[in-house]
């Protein structure tokens, strides 16, 4: 989950839902990112299911010891997951279980040394990337460039669901996308642009749901999931438009 403190309590926006609003990035990129053109719809797919897998709520792993929800930034890693999203994604097709592999790899990459079993995970990750590769006809360069893609929305969804687009006149660097440089996310009057613009529309509008919950503190994962079970999600939107 994504947990944004209010003054009321919290706002969670499951990562399945940043996963699609990800997606709805994708799909408005200029058609020159749209990497590689010929299987975009695979491409599509795999950034709006890459958060998939979660384990649910039969875990105990959505509270903090102080008994808040509890962000995903809060938790290290979770190799249950990371194996469950690369092996689902194999039954779709080969690209999408690359870009599932890569996107994997990439977020356990910085714990590497921490245990033996990262370390298995991260030689597991890199040995079925070259053999889908070799089976895709694709270079290691040409699948980097197409995760890239990937990264740019995935991390672009983050900083709009955690609400970190900085005030009018200052700018945060997002990362770079294929065949440019480094783009820059910033507030421009009520709508929200990018520099350099990426995306094939001059404007656009997206969203996310996400649920508001007026409760500090839970007794158990069951209680906060049968919290938001009651609750209606709410829509949040963003109008995107080309820096005038």
């Amino acid at each position: 989950m994504i947990v944004n403190p209010t003054s009321q309590g919290w706002e969670i926006i499951f990562q399945r839902a940043h996963a699609l609003l990800a997606a709805k990035l994708a799909y408005y990129l200029a058609n020159k990112l749209r990497t590689p053109e010929a299987i975009w719809l695979e491409m599509l797919t795999s950034i709006a299911e890459h958060d998939d897998g979660q384990t649910g709520w039969k875990r105990k792993n959505h509270l903090t010891e102080a008994n808040a929800p509890k962000d995903i930034t809060q938790q290290k890693y979770n190799l249950e997951q990371a194996r469950r999203v690369v092996s689902e994604s194999a039954h779709k097709s080969r690209w999408i279980a690359l870009m599932s592999s890569l996107h994997a790899y990439h977020l356990h990459h910085p714990f590497q040394g921490d245990n033996q079993e990262v370390d298995q995970f991260l030689e597991e990750q890199k040995t079925y990337q070259k053999l889908l590769r070799k089976s895709l006809k694709i270079s290691e360069e040409e699948s980097e460039v197409a995760y890239t893609v990937m990264r740019w929305c995935d991390e672009c969804s983050l900083i709009l669901c955690k609400s970190q687009i900085p005030p009018q006149d200052k700018k945060l660097e997002v990362g770079m996308l294929p065949y440019g440089t480094s783009r820059f996310i910033h507030q421009q009057g009520d709508k929200v642009s990018v520099s350099p613009w990426p995306f094939e529309k001059k404007q656009f509008e997206i969203s996310v749901e996400y649920y508001s919950v007026d409760q500090l503190a839970f007794d158990n994962d069951e209680s906060l999931r049968k919290h938001l079970k009651d609750q209606s999600p709410n829509v949040r939107c963003w109008h995107f438009a080309e820096h005038s």
